[in-house]
């Protein structure tokens, strides 16, 4: 038992122990051979052996690392091949750093570092303190043009292996991307210097890449830069620049958005590293319809954002929304994930980044995104309350039927199929007061009184409400939430009435408090605003509603079309199918409140996106309904003279899909 606690703590200190080795002795004595073809030949021979090698031993971890630093040598196939064994092995080990670093290299060099970013970063993440992840993530975040990160990598990188020569010429690439030209100049020389003091075969090669960089910075800085013409030039640029700089101004702020993006073109020609400017330019191009060279005009400006990483997030979201109105959805997502790690410690950028995810339906993405707000915040209530919605929202009915079991909540004899749409907003309902603070409330009002939550210890420790500590929180903030309203001057009959600012009533039929009546009640109680609408009050614009008419808008132009909530109605007794059937994966209704009332939206348009062999039959009830056939199929047993009876089964059959 002592050695097993003793392994147990040597997995914790050293996870590379569980690391895959060699899968045959083989293996072993094929890299050597590789590594022999590099003395004794060339580099590009040497990856050709360690490609023979991995033929062989196909998953071998320490063939696939010398490989990969050698990839640069690798024809379409060969890259192909790794590329295969890295997907393949980072799903076997995720947490070996070298299948996340092949990742996230092989994309940089298909020109898709963005889609690798996250790979680097989790292949930094289980091998701390490797030299290669951080070398691999700076010349990733270099490839998306955000050098300040790629510097602080860089300078990591040579911190673990202060003569690497890739990493000493890396180094000086970033600073020749963005034009500083002395500083490549002192990197190149410092990788010149350490190819100088190499006794490999490929030191000479490196010694004449780093000899032809640093002369071709020389040309680079004595065409840009002549001292005493570029001072005077500068000067007269400037007074040229301010001027230009006002007029657009001008016409902006009158919104005359022709003028000011011709004024603004011609301000670019004098000064094109204003990052005001550039930012600028870019929205009036999109209020003057010029979508397309806005776009180009947003990523300029994110070239010259340098350090300010929260304004670089901006202007990858701007440029996103103007994706979206080109309707290229998929570059705008791409987008989104940019403003992210661009800026992954600002909790506002985030939780734009999440709450566009969410309005997208990527659920997994939006809940990775309110995940990241909750580490940097672990306060922030939106996070938190989104977060364990979309979790929710993720479970399978046999995790959730298992726990409301757990909870007490339903009997243990329960099946997936007993349960009920009223079992599923009751869970919905449990998950929502806990992530408002449920469990220490009732661990207050209740000290020592057992049976009221459990400790849940695959969710990090955290504690669950049990059926009858839920009902006792219940009762508790209704209780509460009542005699605040109360002294507020509100009647009995009209608190009851009430509704939270996106139109939500704040107490049930039942007179319990509803998930989002305890948000509007804690708010109000804490900050003493009116949080709360009266019955005869329209709601007002809300984050909901605007939230809500983007998701319908998207969905009708991916084939969706709205139906009315009789139509609604009927259609769940025409075909016989519950509800949390007609809304799930396979028939793909659409259930979104704006906050005043509910929209119902039915994949209609036929061969769109939404449509399947499933639900492509659905709009044809709608269209006998909106022409006055509302005979619905009894189910019934039919039979005909000379014949046995039939059974006429309707689209869904014991809260089941019905299929033939």
């Amino acid at each position: 038992m002592q050695l097993k606690a003793l392994f147990s703590k040597l997995m914790i200190i050293c996870p590379a122990l569980l690391l895959p080795s060699f899968a045959h002795a083989g293996a072993a004595e094929e890299l050597q051979k590789a590594k022999f073809e590099e003395r004794a030949h060339s580099e590009e021979a040497a990856f050709d052996a360690a490609m023979d090698g991995l033929r062989k031993f196909p998953n071998d971890r320490n063939l696939f690392l010398y490989a990969l630093d050698l990839s640069s040598y690798a024809n379409k196939s060969q890259l192909t091949s790794l590329e295969t064994t890295a997907s393949s092995m980072e799903k076997k080990y995720p947490k070996d750093y070298a299948w996340n670093l092949g990742i996230c290299k092989f994309k940089r060099m298909k020109g898709k570092p963005d889609e690798g970013l996250q790979n680097c970063l989790k292949a930094m993440q289980y091998g701390k303190g490797e030299f290669k992840p951080n070398l691999e993530a700076a010349k990733t975040y270099m490839a998306m043009g955000i050098y300040d990160r790629a510097e602080e990598l860089i300078s990591s990188a040579l911190e673990i292996n202060p003569t690497d020569f890739e990493a000493l010429y890396s180094k000086g690439e970033i600073y020749e991307a963005q034009d500083l030209f002395i500083k490549a100049k002192k990197a190149y020389a410092t990788a010149l210097a350490s190819a100088g003091e190499d006794i490999s075969a490929k030191a000479d090669a490196n010694a004449a890449k780093a000899s032809a960089a640093m002369k071709r910075v020389s040309n680079k800085q004595k065409k840009t830069n002549s001292m005493a013409t570029a001072k005077k030039a500068k000067e007269n640029k400037g007074e040229e620049a301010v001027a230009c700089m006002k007029k657009f101004n001008e016409e902006a702020e009158k919104e005359d958005f022709i003028a000011a993006a011709a004024t603004g073109r011609r301000c670019r020609k004098i000064d094109n590293r204003n990052l005001e400017l550039a930012s600028k330019l870019a929205d009036v191009l999109v209020n003057a319809g010029e979508y397309e060279e806005a776009i180009d005009e947003y990523e300029r400006a994110q070239k010259l954002t340098g350090n300010e990483h929260a304004k670089h997030a901006r202007l990858c979201i701007k440029e996103a929304e103007t994706l979206i109105r080109l309707e290229d959805r998929s570059a705008a997502d791409q987008k989104y994930r940019m403003a992210a790690a661009a800026a992954p410690f600002d909790e506002k950028i985030l939780l734009e980044v999440a709450d566009y995810f969410l309005a997208q339906s990527m659920y997994k993405e939006a809940l990775h995104y309110f995940s990241l707000v909750i580490q940097i915040s672990p306060n922030n209530r939106e996070a938190i309350i989104n977060a364990d919605k979309l979790k929710v929202d993720l479970m399978s009915d046999e995790e959730i039927l298992e726990e409301l079991k757990t909870r007490g909540a339903v009997n243990q004899r329960t099946t997936v199929d007993m349960l009920s749409e009223e079992h599923l907003r009751l869970h919905r309902n449990m998950r929502a007061a806990e992530a408002n603070g449920a469990v220490e409330v009732v661990r207050g009002k209740f000290p020592g009184r057992p049976g009221l939550y459990y400790e849940d210890s695959e969710n990090g420790l955290k504690f669950r409400l049990t059926m009858q500590g839920y009902n006792a929180y219940a009762r508790t903030v209704s209780r509460d939430a009542l005699k605040f309203f109360e002294k507020k001057g509100i009647n009995l009959r009209e608190i009851f009435k009430l509704r939270d600012a996106n139109g939500d009533l704040i107490f049930d039929k039942n007179g319990q408090i509803t998930p989002e009546g305890i948000n509007a009640w804690s708010e109000a109680a804490s900050t003493g605003k009116t949080t709360w609408i009266f019955s005869y009050q329209p709601v007002p614009g809300s984050r909901k509603q605007i939230k809500a008419s983007r998701e319908i808008t998207s969905l009708v132009k991916s084939g969706y079309r709205e139906i009315s909530e009789p139509e609604y109605l009927w259609l769940l007794k025409a075909t016989n199918c519950p509800d949390h059937v007609l809304k799930g994966d396979q028939v793909k209704l659409k259930e979104i409140n704006d906050g005043a009332m509910t929209h119902y939206l039915l994949c209609y348009i036929e061969n769109s996106g939404c449509m399947n062999p499933i639900n492509k039959g659905l709009p044809s009830y709608i269209e006998r309904y909106r022409n006055g056939d509302t005979s619905v199929s009894s189910g019934k047993s039919t039979s005909f003279f000379g014949t046995g009876g039939v059974k006429q089964y309707r689209f869904c059959e014991e809260g089941k899909i019905w299929m033939n």
